[in-house]
């Protein structure tokens, strides 16, 4: 059942411990929780991305707003000063966690831009397990995701690996 919202819930009884926090306005795609724990982000079909306190359930910034197409993927960085999404419109944003400014566009074409450095190659099948994990070879598609501080765009047949680096 979709009803356009995230809740959280316990691991080991099952139970729901936060939620619903309701804002999005169609389908949640994904979720991501900050590494110390205080923050809940979210992206939907809505084409925003959302940031929740993960005690209160309230929205403390969002909706992001600059995808064309469905939010598909989101992270936060380990020190919770970025918040990442991928999309369907072929692009990774990278946003300031507390203004919500969107800090930069990668575009997913097939000429992705030079001057963004490429994970080592450890970190790539790391990240390839993870990241890539719902698109089987050969299928043509042009989308992006983001796990961490890595980022996947497909163009066509071609599959781009990023580090992120934030400033």
């Amino acid at each position: 059942m979709n009803d356009n919202t995230v809740r959280v819930w316990d691991a080991v009884s099952g139970e729901c411990v936060l939620g619903p926090l309701e804002g999005h306005t169609d389908l949640v795609s994904s979720v991501s929780i900050s590494a110390d724990g205080r923050r809940v982000v979210s992206g939907s079909y809505d084409k925003t991305v959302r940031v929740w306190d993960a005690v209160s359930g309230e929205c403390v910034l969002g909706p992001l707003e600059g995808h064309t197409d469905s939010v598909i993927s989101v992270s936060i960085s380990a020190d919770g000063r970025r918040v990442v999404s991928g999309s369907y419109d072929n692009t990774v944003r990278v946003w300031d966690a507390v203004s919500g400014e969107c800090k930069c566009v990668i575009e997913g074409t097939s000429s992705m831009p030079n001057d963004i450095p490429v994970a080592a190659t450890s970190a790539v099948r790391r990240g390839l397990s993870v990241v890539g994990a719902g698109i089987p070879a050969g299928i043509e598609s042009n989308y992006a995701y983001v796990h961490g501080s890595f980022a996947c765009a497909i163009a066509g047949k071609h599959l781009h690996f990023l580090r992120l680096q934030y400033k």
